[in-house]
């Protein structure tokens, strides 16, 4: 059974997520730039072992440390940082090589834990993008009349709108289309002088399975499919969520889409 946590639930509150310093190697930073990145590291690291003790805790696991990293890896201590002013120009690099393996195969870990356990861990903002579940056999009627009046040949057929699409994220004046993999469409303009938008949606009849052609949906008439289900974009996406990178990249382009959109503009 898929277990799911809120990426922010992870940290305490109070806590400033610590980005991963932007190490690049011995002999490209100073003194200063290097105790900065050992401090940051040290950060980097505490969170990242309180993330892992936050998921063990919150769903009862007993988990050995030592099954949790490939057979080929070799256990990376923590450095023995002593602060600011304590280490040599050399032993700063030593010790940033050394939390930047640390930093690695302690998100191995947290990869492993996660998948070992069935766990899900949701980001935040994805809680808040609501989706409205479409039914498009509301409107395959109306379709099958329009298209036996163009197309008689096809008079013994039903035709029917293709149903991958089958969810609306809306909220003025975003409209997308997205389907249970994260893979959205957006809206196109039909005809810019009457302001007319809508979808290009497939339409096939009961002959085949994939779409024969695409039919110019304006966003009124998409509005007939709406029910009155509407969830958050991880209830939606269902057993797909996060299944794969190409489905989590998927979620991050939605995402930092809807960033630059008044979507999670509070009202």
């Amino acid at each position: 059974m898929e277990k799911t946590i809120i990426e922010n639930e992870l940290l305490p509150s109070h806590y400033v997520k610590q980005e991963e310093p932007a190490y690049k190697g011995k002999a490209t930073h100073n003194v200063f730039q290097l105790e900065q990145m050992c401090e940051d590291y040290k950060s980097l690291v505490h969170q990242l072992r309180i993330r892992k003790q936050t998921i063990e805790q919150k769903f009862s696991l007993t988990v050995n440390e030592n099954d949790l990293l490939p057979s080929s890896y070799k256990k990376q201590d923590e450095p023995a940082y002593h602060g600011r002013g304590n280490h040599m120009i050399t032993d700063l690099e030593d010790i940033c090589e050394g939390y930047k393996n640390l930093v690695h195969q302690l998100r191995v870990m947290e990869l492993i834990i996660i998948k070992k356990f069935n766990i899900v861990i949701i980001n935040p903002l994805s809680e808040l993008v609501k989706v409205i579940k479409l039914d498009w056999e509301k409107l395959n009627p109306e379709l099958t009349e329009y298209m036996h009046e163009r197309k008689p040949e096809t008079k013994n057929d039903k035709w029917f709108y293709y149903p991958h699409f089958c969810g609306l994220i809306y909220k003025n004046p975003v409209y997308i289309l997205i389907d249970k993999e994260g893979n959205c469409m957006p809206p196109e303009i039909f005809d810019i002088r009457k302001k007319i938008i809508g979808f290009s949606i497939g339409i096939f009849t009961g002959k085949n399975v994939e779409p024969e052609n695409y039919f110019k949906l304006p966003i009124e008439d998409l509005e007939k499919t709406r029910t009155k289900e509407i969830v958050s974009l991880p209830e939606f996406m269902g057993e797909s969520y996060k299944l794969n990178e190409t489905i989590e990249k998927n979620e991050i382009i939605l995402i930092e889409y809807l960033k630059t959109t008044t979507y999670f503009n509070k009202k």
